[in-house]
């Protein structure tokens, strides 16, 4: 059902646009509660209207003719026609006159104004959905995961369907040329634009893509069939909490990728600024032992240690430790599956594992 507010600001600006249209008769525009919303006859505006309310309860023209006033409330002659937005009754149109004179103009205006809210309401839709898009880049942009709530809302009424993991991706096209319909149409037409479900924004510099159900085929299809310049994959969010967090990592790298494509979840991309930014390297250590909270063996720690001395040679660590090799791999291969780093490069273990260490006071 449309909102009151903005159907009375509507059925306003429809009466103004019309009235000099139609010479000698009074159009009255009536809401679902039978009072005057609108009318070219000011006076009348807030007065009760007994033929609008009629044809508002049952959806049908009612015609008032001069010797039938007196039955009526708040009415003069003249024709009373439902507004039908959305298969729902939200008002009537009313205009003086006698019937059989007044009827082809009254069925004329009907259809006006139900054609005039359509694109009126179009327009107010799309300008509250840059509203709410504005918003929620807002609250990812403060990287602050307090907001959580607040950015749920905001997606929520946007966009009802959530569903989680999401994957934040940013695209910047050469030249900066991309215009966000044909963007959008290029991933609709390709199967990677859900309008339930996938959220575009576009950007001063490109354009960002919080999508579900995200597959790996879709960066590859960018990088194929688009001229861009950066292609930036920000960790994938579980939550809204996790969300935001992406965002506080995921722009810094954005903005310091020296290469084409960047993955926030990839900690060999998160190299320079783990050792430039601190407080990325306190959000990917935290998030780090959290995962390890898993692995309850008092040898974690211990291996790890190891693993950073020895730089990474298992013999070397086998033999400090005095366990098998064999041994030494299967924790190894433990420690690092749980904290996502089996396919890292060495130098980008060792260092999350320094400075996992430093931060619990040290390697001794």
């Amino acid at each position: 059902m449309m909102n009151h507010t903005i159907l009375k600001k509507i059925a306003c600006e429809v009466v103004e646009a019309i009235t000099p249209l139609i010479i000698n008769r009074t159009i009255n525009i009536i809401g679902e509660d039978g009072y005057i919303i609108a009318s070219s006859d000011l006076s009348r505006i807030g007065s009760f209207h007994e033929g609008g309310k009629i044809a508002v309860d049952e959806n049908r023209i009612v015609e008032i003719w001069p010797d039938e006033v007196n039955n009526y409330k708040g009415v003069k002659e003249g024709i009373n026609s439902p507004i039908v937005y959305e298969e729902q009754v939200i008002g009537a149109v009313g205009i003086y006159g006698k019937p059989d004179e007044a009827r082809e103009c009254a069925a004329l205006l009907s259809i006006c104004v139900a054609l005039y809210l359509k694109q009126a309401t179009y327009f107010l839709n799309n300008a509250k959905r840059k509203e709410q898009k504005s918003s929620i880049l807002e609250l990812l942009f403060t990287f602050d995961k307090t907001k959580a709530e607040i950015l749920k809302e905001k997606i929520r009424w946007f966009n009802k369907k959530v569903v989680f993991p999401i994957v934040p991706i940013f695209v910047k096209l050469k030249g900066n040329t991309g215009e966000y319909e044909s963007f959008k149409l290029f991933l609709a037409n390709n199967g990677y634009y859900n309008k339930a479900q996938d959220i575009l924004f576009s950007l001063n510099d490109g354009f960002l893509i919080l999508k579900q159900n995200y597959t790996s085929k879709l960066i590859a299809l960018i990088e194929e069939k688009l001229d861009c310049e950066t292609l930036t994959l920000l960790a994938c969010a579980n939550n809204y909490e996790d969300l935001i967090a992406s965002f506080s990592i995921g722009y810094k790298l954005l903005k310091t990728q020296t290469k084409k494509f960047a993955d926030a979840s990839n900690k060999d991309d998160l190299a320079q600024l783990l050792l430039t930014d601190e407080e990325v390297r306190n959000i990917v250590v935290q998030e780090s032992w959290q995962k390890l909270e898993v692995l309850s063996s008092p040898w974690v720690v211990e291996t790890m240690k190891s693993f950073v001395t020895q730089d990474g040679r298992v013999q070397c660590i086998a033999q400090e430790l005095n366990i098998h090799k064999n041994t030494a791999i299967y924790r190894l291969d433990k420690i690092l599956e749980t904290l996502d780093l089996t396919t890292s490069l060495k130098f980008t273990q060792i260092l999350i594992m320094s400075f996992m260490l430093f931060s619990k006071g040290g390697i001794k």
